[in-house]
């Protein structure tokens, strides 16, 4: 985003977003809660401690790179991005019940989206249609991807650029500062 301050560290009203996903997190029926950082994150990994959270650090080379890190650390895990300031318990305990051996994406059928999707947001799902990743997923070792479809548009929502984080707080304004989690 070319900010000084890191992604995870960004206010969206009175909270970071790892405040926001944290938030979410906790009020899901997931378990532990592991921040994965990268060598270019310290101060996101000295707040996240102040937290009380866990943190790991990944090379932060790829991402690709940094998920098998994660995999081979854990094993199969919940990875939420803190990058979606509208993520919700719901969202997340609905991708846990749908869990099983192979990995789980959670999308949204990009004609449900009336917000700005970035093109490499978007992807074709085996039915042929066009899907919005949404950066909430279970992983596992499986090379095999199912999709979960949620239908909450605000998670299509996005942080990369100054103007998602712009979109956001518009949201989050009209919302009444905190929006849903």
């Amino acid at each position: 985003m070319g900010a000084r301050t890191e992604k995870p560290l960004l206010r969206l009203g009175k909270e970071t977003l790892l405040e926001r996903t944290v938030a979410a997190i906790k009020g899901s029926r997931a378990g532990e809660i592991v921040v994965a950082t990268t060598p270019a994150t310290p101060r996101t990994s000295r707040f996240a401690i102040k937290m009380g959270l866990a943190v790991f650090e990944t090379p932060g080379k790829d991402y690709h790179e940094d998920v098998y890190c994660l995999l081979d650390k854990f094993g199969s895990y919940l990875s939420v991005n803190v990058d979606i300031p509208f993520i919700s318990s719901k969202a997340i305990d609905m991708l846990l019940s749908g869990a099983k051996k192979v990995s789980l994406a959670c999308a949204l059928p990009k004609e449900s989206v009336s917000y700005p999707v970035a093109e490499e947001s978007v992807g074709k799902g085996k039915d042929g249609r066009d899907y919005v990743w949404v950066g909430l997923n279970y992983v596992t070792k499986s090379e095999e991807t199912d999709i979960l479809v949620l239908d909450d548009e605000l998670l299509a929502i996005n942080i990369n650029t100054p103007l998602d984080l712009a979109l956001a707080l518009k949201v989050s304004s009209e919302m009444g500062g905190r929006g849903r989690l």
